[in-house]
């Protein structure tokens, strides 16, 4: 709303507001970036928006949404945490036609999303239709800013799909079609300008009925499929299969044969301390050190616990014992994090459900606490 603003009106508050945004977009999601792209893509485009660049507005947007998201590469550079780039300079290499697979199943689910929003809105402007010539150039403006907002974060989502191997969640879509209707308005109208007979407008009902029924049928299917069946088609289980319920049984009772009392923390990988968390009770307080597949981090992301407490308290920690992440199997940074940490058998979980998958393996440490009564 703020760049369409700031293009429309040339007024320097909205070109300020416009760039904190989308500085605020970048700092919470790095993927606002394929929006901030598309923004620039189409002001280099556009005829109107080009002349813009001979005023101070953009310059000024680009300054303010810098110095709102200018913390976060200061933070990467001092902590030495180039994820980020390092994953962006790495392209997939996996096979093209997986490539093309993954990004052609986000447009078959954003068909589903968008069929929400385009049947009713075509019901309710009366089939059939006809394009609209009668816009003044305000408007004409707004539809062609719309239909560059809604297509070019599309296409580059995905390219992002086909370059990167991401398998771009169903969400991922949705900041690009609550305006769809607004551009359906700006660009049909009903061919005969006026309201259908009684008995056409109840078959059309019938058939925008019929339309919903088979598409979001269709849809609701196909995510069906892919969602519960996807471990027996692609032996690849999706996140909401990992077994949470069974590793935060066997954590538990890994506490219980060691130690007294509530388990205080969970520790480790987050995915891993998450999950067995949500699965404990008493649910233990959360002390992620490390991302998915990776312990070895300097310094701990939680700001309500620390170290200390953990060695303090005690807890369990838990990671992936994986050694093509670990040589030895263990983080390197167990014993600096953990001096009293004690390794534990791994646990070996199996799938419910899903025999063909592979079972999660798990490595486990426990530290027990300082005073035994805690």
């Amino acid at each position: 709303m703020f760049v369409f603003e700031s293009l429309r009106t040339n007024k320097t508050i909205y070109w300020i507001l416009a760039g904190i945004f989308i500085g605020l977009g970048l700092f919470s999601k790095f993927s606002m970036i394929l929006l901030a792209v598309s923004i620039l893509a189409y002001f280099a485009y556009d005829a109107k928006a080009r002349q813009t660049w001979k005023t101070a507005g953009p310059w000024l947007s680009l300054l303010s949404a810098t110095l709102v998201f200018l913390p976060i590469p200061i933070w990467m550079f001092l902590k030495q945490d180039l994820v980020t780039p390092e994953y962006l300079s790495n392209p997939d290499k996996t096979s093209v036609i997986i490539h093309v697979w993954m990004a052609s199943w986000f447009l078959v689910e954003q068909i589903g999303i968008v069929s929400f929003t385009v049947i009713p809105l075509l019901f309710i402007l009366r089939l059939p239709l006809a394009k609209r010539t009668d816009l003044m150039e305000e408007q004409g403006e707004c539809r062609r800013f719309l239909a560059a907002m809604i297509l070019l974060p599309l296409l580059l989502h995905v390219a992002f799909g086909l370059l990167y191997l991401e398998r771009m969640n169903l969400d991922y879509g949705a900041p690009l079609w609550p305006t769809l209707g607004v551009l359906i308005l700006l660009t049909f109208r009903n061919r005969d300008g006026g309201s259908p007979a009684p008995h056409r407008d109840r078959r059309t009902l019938c058939q925008l009925a019929a339309a919903l029924v088979v598409i979001e049928g269709a849809f609701i299917v196909v995510f069906v499929i892919q969602s519960c069946f996807s471990p027996y088609l692609m032996n690849k289980p999706r996140r909401f299969h990992f077994p949470m319920v069974a590793l935060g049984a066997n954590c538990e009772r890994i506490w219980a044969e060691h130690a007294d009392g509530p388990c205080p923390f969970v520790t480790g990988e987050w995915w891993l301390a998450g999950n067995a968390a949500e699965g404990m009770r008493p649910s233990p307080s959360v002390h992620a050190i490390g991302a998915f597949g990776d312990m070895d981090i300097d310094d701990a992301p939680t700001i309500w616990s620390s170290d200390e407490d953990v060695n303090r308290r005690g807890g369990l920690i838990l990671w992936n014992p994986d050694p093509e992440l670990y040589d030895d199997r263990q983080p390197e940074t167990l014993f600096k994090r953990f001096p009293k940490a004690i390794i534990l058998p791994s646990l070996v979980i199996p799938y419910e459900h899903f025999d063909n998958v592979p079972p999660v393996t798990i490595g486990v440490a426990i530290v027990k606490p300082e005073n035994p009564s805690q």
